[in-house]
């Protein structure tokens, strides 16, 4: 067995070297949600500790339940799940005007809604033909560059964004990757991703770019609290939560069909794609009671998948056993949370590209005929359009912004509505 081989144990060192790029990858864009949640509610450092302990242990059970199956639940896939940024802000005003038991709340409910939708897939898949999540996958690529770009320049709102130092981090992080992708043998091609990202660590050091302070504070184990700010519930907070999570869905449908297209050359079945969204439901519902956002699949990790072609669960079940560790251990989840946001810009620049070009590749696996351009263009177009400039929508209602903003949703109707319309 190898790690190209989705099934079967491969030997410990290329596994674990696939493990730990999704690993990091996953960690920085998994912690800071709730971590600028936490800012924004006012929540005390020692609860900040806990809630970072709580996203990364859910991320690590979740990921691990999606590798596998038990019963329905779980895609078998190569996925790796975690926060997504795309609660952030819904979940900053709910914690803000309603409290953090409000949105804990909140998520409980927007979990039972992410369930039910996946056991009605069935009915829905036949409107996700490859072109349509073709569609939604090259969106989704698009809107994540710019997200992969703060990475590179030290972080959205940090006070030495773009500064010279970042640039020269990430730039090295990045030509590092590409060199060993190029020109790599073996184990330096498998782990080009770890190693850039290790290189870049050690070149931030130097550069006064890693603070230490917090690493010694943390404690050496510490046990997770559920529902550390208890419960309610509340119309106000649960109906924007949901329509998140619906978006967060078609993300998912997205993501589990690039997985399968990058990786293994094929198109997602319909038990893929259940269990897929059923572990992304159960995995909000054991979120919420972790006092952690709901969990959704993390398309940086596809884009991992598409350049390693690396597809062994057990390979990414390592990378899911150092979450849970860092869920117990504050010391190490610290250590890793050093990780200067610069160094993983330059692998998530590239990884969303690939995302987007993976996208390319599923519509053109349907022949890039004038029907296919056309619904390519309309929807992607619009769709990432309304992403980069939300402000178009200022004089719409406000549920009608939550909903559309993130571009998703409108890529994904016109796609699905003129995939119908337009027959071949």
């Amino acid at each position: 067995m190898s790690i190209y081989d989705l099934n079967g144990r491969p030997p410990l060192l290329p596994a674990l070297s696939v493990g730990l790029q999704h690993f990091l990858a996953l960690l920085i864009g998994n912690v800071a949600p709730i971590m600028l949640v936490a800012a924004a509610v006012g929540i005390d450092d020692a609860q900040v500790g806990m809630l970072v302990q709580c996203a990364l242990l859910v991320a690590g059970v979740v990921t691990f339940m999606q590798l596998n199956a038990f019963g329905a639940v779980g895609a078998k896939l190569p996925v790796m799940m975690g926060t997504s940024f795309t609660y952030l802000a819904v979940a900053i005003s709910i914690g803000c005007r309603h409290g953090m038991d409000a949105l804990i709340g909140a998520v409980l409910i927007g979990a039972l809604f992410q369930i039910l939708l996946a056991l009605w897939v069935r009915r829905i898949k036949r409107f996700f033909p490859p072109l349509v999540t073709g569609c939604i996958v090259l969106c989704l690529g698009i809107t994540l560059i710019p997200t992969g770009m703060d990475y590179l320049a030290g972080g959205a709102g940090s006070a030495d964004y773009g500064s010279s130092i970042n640039l020269l981090t990430g730039g090295f992080t990045l030509l590092t990757v590409v060199l060993l992708q190029v020109f790599g043998k073996g184990f330096l091609h498998i782990a080009a991703i770890l190693i850039g990202i290790v290189a870049g660590y050690l070149l931030a050091m130097p550069m006064g770019l890693i603070d230490f302070k917090t690493v010694q504070a943390a404690a050496w184990v510490s046990l997770p609290r559920p529902v550390l700010f208890g419960l309610s519930f509340q119309m106000e907070a649960i109906i924007p939560v949901v329509i998140i999570c619906l978006i967060t869905s078609l993300q998912s449908i997205g993501n589990i069909a690039a997985t399968a297209m990058a990786g293994l050359n094929r198109t997602e079945n319909l038990r893929e794609l259940r269990g897929g969204l059923l572990t992304e439901g159960i995995g909000s519902l054991i979120a919420a009671f972790l006092n952690a956002l709901p969990t959704t699949t993390y398309a940086q990790n596809v884009g991992i998948v598409a350049i390693t072609k690396a597809v062994n669960r057990f390979s990414l079940m390592t990378g899911a056993a150092l979450l849970i560790a860092c869920g117990f251990i504050p010391k190490l989840a610290a250590l890793v949370v050093s990780m200067p946001a610069c160094v993983l810009g330059g692998v998530a620049v590239l990884i969303f590209a690939l995302v987007a070009s993976t996208g390319i590749q599923m519509v053109s696996r349907e022949g890039f005929d004038g029907r296919a351009v056309l619904i390519t263009a309309l929807s992607v177009g619009l769709g990432a359009g309304l992403y980069f400039r939300p402000e178009v929508l200022a004089a719409c209602p406000e549920w009608a912004s939550v909903i559309f903003a993130s571009g998703l949703p409108v890529t994904a109707a016109i796609a699905v509505v003129l995939n119908i319309l337009l027959k071949r």
